[in-house]
């Protein structure tokens, strides 16, 4: 991005004076720059009071599918964040009362793994540093058929070797699990935009660059099976 033309009046007002605080010397010299992930248009489906399709879990927020379309204007994030989260609040509390939360088979497997961070970590942030490249290289901003196979191929291996690994530890586990909810959280974006053959708000395809009002005017719904480890993808009118 370069600022080398821009006059000295601008300087001394927002946005540009936020600059100053940086030991960067704009005025004069181009700056790089990259993308960055600005918000998740994707997310879980949810019904008027915020409830997911597993029974007592709630949802609002980025976390939530469908509320933005296929491109967020701006502005408007924090006002879903409060409609929804109050709806999402007062349902999700007024189950809480009338529901028992049962014991999950998975404290006791905590419970019996050592707290101490002395315990050797297995090699995950290498693993995460891949599991990062895979998504920007392979499903980044514009994505395309070969990119997203390929990914999809070097997922399939990553996952392999976090298989193989076995977490002795507190912050082990929850290190493993973060990478395991990610990796879960790519193979969905793959298999989804593997699916849409068209490019449509944020999404862009290489191969079908414009929109096709004719034949995809649809949302994207994945349904994960924890059994096989696989998203089913199905297409349905947007409401």
């Amino acid at each position: 991005m370069d600022f080398t033309n821009v006059p000295d009046p601008a300087w001394i007002r927002y946005p540009l004076a936020m600059l100053d605080k940086y030991n960067f010397d704009f005025r004069n010299k181009p700056v790089p720059i990259t993308p960055g992930c600005h918000f998740f248009m994707g997310g879980v489906q949810i019904d008027r009071q915020g409830q997911t399709s597993l029974p007592g879990l709630f949802a609002c927020g980025e976390v939530v599918w469908g509320m933005h379309g296929a491109n967020r204007k701006g502005g408007n994030a924090l006002t879903e964040c409060v409609v929804f989260g109050r709806l999402a609040g007062n349902h999700a509390a007024s189950q809480a009362q009338i529901t028992d939360i049962p014991i999950s088979p998975h404290q006791e497997m905590a419970a019996s793994l050592p707290v101490s961070t002395d315990v050797p970590l297995p090699p995950y942030r290498e693993l995460l540093q891949r599991l990062r490249e895979i998504a920007w290289y392979r499903a980044g901003i514009k994505r395309s058929h070969a990119g997203l196979e390929k990914g999809r191929q070097e997922l399939v291996a990553w996952e392999a070797e976090l298989g193989n690994l076995k977490p002795q530890s507190l912050p082990a586990v929850r290190l493993h699990e973060d990478l395991r909810s990610g990796a879960i959280l790519l193979k969905g974006i793959i298999t989804a935009s593997l699916g849409r053959q068209e490019s449509r708000g944020a999404f862009l395809r290489e191969e079908y660059p414009h929109a096709d009002e004719n034949n995809w005017l649809k949302n994207s719904r994945l349904t994960y099976d924890a059994n096989s480890g696989e998203f089913s993808l199905s297409f349905h009118p947007v409401t």
